[in-house]
């Protein structure tokens, strides 16, 4: 049964456009959409084998979504076409989420989210070749549905709107590829397809393309791995309820994030400013509580699990992120975040140097941050006070930001302090005294 969220979602809706006529039953459960976009430009080159991004004019589609109550991220790749970042960063000026896949992050790459993150995909048209792909991969499933059905949640909805590129030969591809995971097609109108992925693997027989099931699941999970020929076998009835130790630290962590929140709104009057900031980044997301604590702000938080290390995640919270109704990825510091510059209005930082003191460069890491923000808006350190010297200096001298350092909420005892920085503009005669 639809939760009351999801029936107040149904409630909204004033106008529907056949897309939404289709999906109406899912939009009355569903919590989150993964959007993949493709450029036409690029389809046909069979070297582009990924997620380039396409004509979905900006997150139309996504903002069409959110305005209906239902978190959207879209993603895009910008290999093979011009128009990725402009497109990326026009969906981030309209306030809807949006990354570009990391490099080399085709097919053969996995996405940065966790298994079973979202309850439906869209592939707006795509125009990807899925009859070129089918042959690099196993049998007559691509590894790019398979990628989407692990990011899928067991019962989960895959929607694919406009016409193939390559016809019926395209169309019987996909529809191959779809049957060997023993996905169910539900719906078919006008352009509009859409597949259900299914609640449990028992029964499941394909024939000759049934479905090769990975192995070795307990195995640690590396997010900027290559996308296994394989799916992942579900056990129906599988998932255990929260355990009471693991809903009473939920209810601590959003009661110190709550006071947390409270004290950073109390220094840095834009957070508290309503309609001010729109796009926040919060760079080691632990929980997410940062994020749940600003639920009810007219904003939205990519939420960043940070790799500590070759790929792997020693402390693999993502998908308690998104449990809680949040929206988050992967992605390792001492790398660029694969969004266009001047992404965010506002980042979080909580132990994050800390994090990284021994891996790379905090340096890199800072001007990282100074090239997704945006100007006139700030950053928020949380941090010991012993490495706080070094992260002031470079902001004040080497980026002339204006730079404050606040006792905590615990008081001055406390060595966590808060650093707030808001990024200024040099002047001419700045850089020509810097050059």
């Amino acid at each position: 049964m639809p939760n009351a969220g999801a029936a107040r979602r149904c409630g909204r809706a004033t106008h529907v456009d056949l897309l939404t006529v289709v999906l109406a039953a899912m939009l009355c459960w569903a919590s989150y959409t993964l959007s993949i976009w493709h450029n036409s430009r690029g389809a046909a080159d069979s070297s582009v084998l990924g997620l380039v991004v396409g004509a979905t004019h900006g997150g139309s589609w996504a903002a069409e979504l959110m305005s209906r109550g239902v978190v959207t991220v879209s993603v895009a790749a910008p290999w093979g076409a011009s128009d990725g970042a402009a497109l990326v960063e026009l969906a981030l000026e309209r306030g809807v989420p949006a990354v570009l896949a990391a490099a080399g992050g085709a097919p053969s790459r996995r996405l940065p989210f966790p298994a079973g993150a979202f309850d439906m995909a869209h592939c707006g048209r795509c125009l990807v070749p899925w009859h070129l792909h089918a042959r690099w991969f196993v049998g007559s499933g691509g590894r790019f549905l398979m990628e989407i059905d692990r990011v899928l949640r067991p019962g989960g909805y895959w929607v694919h709107s406009g016409a193939p590129a390559n016809g019926t030969h395209e169309r019987a591809a996909i529809e191959a590829a779809a049957a060997s995971m023993c996905w169910r097609s539900v719906a078919d109108q006008n352009g509009v397809t859409v597949w259900q992925k299914p609640v449990g693997h028992v029964g499941c027989d394909a024939g000759e393309n049934s479905p090769r099931f990975c192995a070795g699941q307990n195995k640690k999970f590396k997010w900027d791995s290559d996308v296994e020929p394989c799916i992942t076998p579900i056990q129906e009835g599988a998932a255990p309820p929260r355990e009471a130790s693991a809903a009473e630290a939920l209810r601590r962590d959003s009661e110190t994030w709550t006071r947390r929140v409270a004290r950073y709104k109390a220094v840095a009057t834009q957070l508290g400013q309503k309609g001010r900031l729109r796009n926040l980044l919060d760079m080691n997301a632990r929980r997410g509580g940062f994020a749940a604590a600003l639920a009810d702000d007219p904003v939205w938080v990519m939420s960043v699990v940070p790799a500590t290390g070759g790929g792997d995640t020693d402390t693999d919270t993502l998908p308690a992120i998104y449990d809680r109704g949040l929206i988050g990825a992967y992605h390792d510091w001492c790398e660029p975040l694969p969004t266009p510059a001047l992404s965010y209005d506002l980042l979080h930082a909580d132990s994050l140097f800390t994090m990284y003191r021994d891996r790379c460069d905090m340096e890199d890491i800072l001007l990282e941050m100074d090239r997704i923000l945006r100007p006139g808006r700030a950053v928020i350190i949380r941090d010991d006070i012993a490495i706080f010297a070094r992260i002031k200096n470079f902001f004040t001298d080497r980026m002339r930001w204006d730079c404050q350092i606040f006792d905590g909420e615990d008081g001055s005892d406390d060595r966590e302090k808060i650093l707030f920085a808001a990024k200024t503009c040099c002047n001419d005669e700045d850089r020509d005294q810097e050059q």
